[in-house]
């Protein structure tokens, strides 16, 4: 009787779980924080401006697809012709390094295709059995590509100057690219024709930069 006594009281006296909420302690006596969505990241909010790679919802809608689709049109346009300048820059930086007497012949055609594409003189013409056309054929200002233009005068001048002993060989092939530009304008070669040349501009400007450059 009396040990059933202290069993009860032993008994009473143990703590009773809390009522009402869950009893998050763990054996080691840590509380662990209850698991879902509150363990989760915030989820961005989309709308509005601001940072932090948020992006605006319906962007490109139905009636913004149109816009879209020629904005990516003229990307593309854009890269293909940057991509193509590119490409042909190389191309005649290389023609320069390589041209030499024995490949001359060819590699002044590769020129003359960079720098006066389609174009032909009289003599051309009449040699290939085809009516010469001023529209098609005739050189005018507005059809020689600058970029170009500048990137032959460029690499032709640095070849002379680092390679001293074809100075003779650079400056007869300059002549020979003024003489065709002034063929291909259907003038005369004559000297006040000469200075209608765009490449003979070029190359003196150049010239002259150049020599103010080594006083500065």
């Amino acid at each position: 009787m009396m040990t059933r006594q202290i069993k009860n009281m032993m008994e009473s006296k143990k703590p009773r779980p809390r009522q009402g909420g869950n009893n998050n302690h763990n054996n080691n006596g840590r509380v662990d924080r209850p698991k879902g969505k509150y363990n989760q990241p915030p989820t961005p909010k989309t709308g509005g401006g601001g940072s932090g790679g948020f992006e605006k919802p319906g962007l490109w809608r139905g009636e913004d697809v149109e816009e879209k689709n020629k904005l990516k049109l003229i990307a593309q346009k854009n890269h293909e012709n940057a991509k193509k300048d590119k490409n042909e820059n190389q191309k005649i930086r290389l023609n320069l390094n390589i041209i030499a007497p024995d490949n001359y012949t060819k590699k002044f055609a590769e020129l003359r295709g960079y720098l006066f594409p389609g174009l032909k003189m009289r003599s051309e013409c009449k040699e290939e059995g085809i009516d010469y056309n001023e529209e098609e054929h005739k050189l005018l200002d507005g059809n020689i590509n600058e970029e170009i233009l500048k990137t032959i005068v460029d690499n032709i001048f640095r070849k002379a100057q680092i390679e001293k002993e074809f100075t003779i060989f650079y400056g007869k092939l300059c002549e020979e690219l003024t003489t065709l530009e002034i063929n291909l304008r259907d003038e005369a070669k004559k000297l006040s024709n000469m200075k209608n040349s765009q490449f003979r501009k070029q190359i003196l400007e150049f010239c002259r930069s150049s020599f103010e450059k080594f006083f500065d």
